[in-house]
């Protein structure tokens, strides 16, 4: 194990997000083998480039003291005026590993104003967002598949131009019905064989275009029915996200062994003056 924290930034639901999230003991955050520095989510690849909506075009309703400190209603104000690409790209440089997940953009319906806009309809959107244009109500599955994931290639060819030997980490969990966990509507779990698909789709084309790419899958997950935000098949139990880590970590270890002999070869190559050095992929 590393003496040196991992930053780890999270694009993603709580399926990701909760692996990384800080003990409250500071004796175990002091030998902790990873720092979460960044956690954006209730957002999607296709609407992270998208313009936001203007001052004028919503209100924001049943919002109190404990909500506004709530993650959930941060992440909907950085949906409503499209802050998650900055708050990522501002700690790009510092960044070790991104952990991506398609878990929101899979469950969540998705906002169409009529000139073009998307927005993530997550739960605290519902709660606490009020919008004023008209907006198509779409799924995932009705959208081009290929250009929401091309969306994504602005935010992360600019992380990967700041931090060159990002890693990024696609991960796939599968979802579990255990303890009763059920979506929201019979559509979505009619559609699991899609989110496969789409995930695939997902981690061939970001491995076509950059350098350090893993996805991750299995470890068995188990819903856990006292999760904060509710039971779901895609909230887990500790077991689950320490599985998490623990794929993370190979991955690391991994990169960095593969680095050492990058850099090796590459000191080899400029002292003999030919080329060499393994390719990354």
């Amino acid at each position: 194990m590393s003496t040196t924290p991992k930053h780890i930034a999270v694009l993603g639901a709580c399926c990701s997000g909760d692996a990384f999230r800080p003990p409250t003991d500071f004796r175990l955050l002091s030998r902790s083998e990873y720092r979460l520095i960044a956690y954006q989510g209730r957002t999607a690849f296709n609407t992270l480039a998208s313009a936001p909506l203007l001052a004028r075009e919503y209100r924001l309703k049943g919002v109190d003291p404990q909500v506004s400190a709530s993650w959930g209603y941060r992440m909907v104000l950085d949906e409503l005026n499209k802050r998650h690409g900055d708050k990522l790209l501002s700690v790009a440089s510092l960044v070790d590993v991104l952990v991506m997940d398609m878990v929101s953009t899979f469950t969540f319906a998705h906002l169409v104003t009529e000139d073009g806009r998307g927005f993530l309809r997550s739960w605290e959107w519902e709660r606490h967002v009020e919008s004023l244009p008209a907006m198509r109500v779409v799924r995932l599955w009705d959208l081009p598949l290929e250009s929401t994931v091309l969306e994504s290639f602005a935010l992360l060819d600019a992380m990967t131009l700041e931090r060159p030997d990002l890693m990024l980490v696609v991960h796939v969990p599968d979802p579990s019905f255990e303890h009763g966990a059920r979506f929201g509507d019979e559509e979505t779990s009619q559609r699991i064989d899609f989110y496969y698909r789409y995930c695939d789709l997902v981690l061939t084309r970001l491995g076509q275009r950059y350098r350090y790419v893993h996805g991750i899958r299995g470890g068995a997950g188990r819903a856990d029915p006292d999760h904060p935000n509710g039971s779901h098949p895609f909230n887990f139990d500790a077991a689950y996200l320490a599985w998490v880590r623990d794929q993370i970590s190979g991955l690391v270890a991994l990169h960095g062994s593969l680095n050492v002999d990058r850099d090796r070869a590459a000191q080899a190559a400029a002292s003999t003056g030919h080329p060499g050095g393994p390719s990354i992929t």
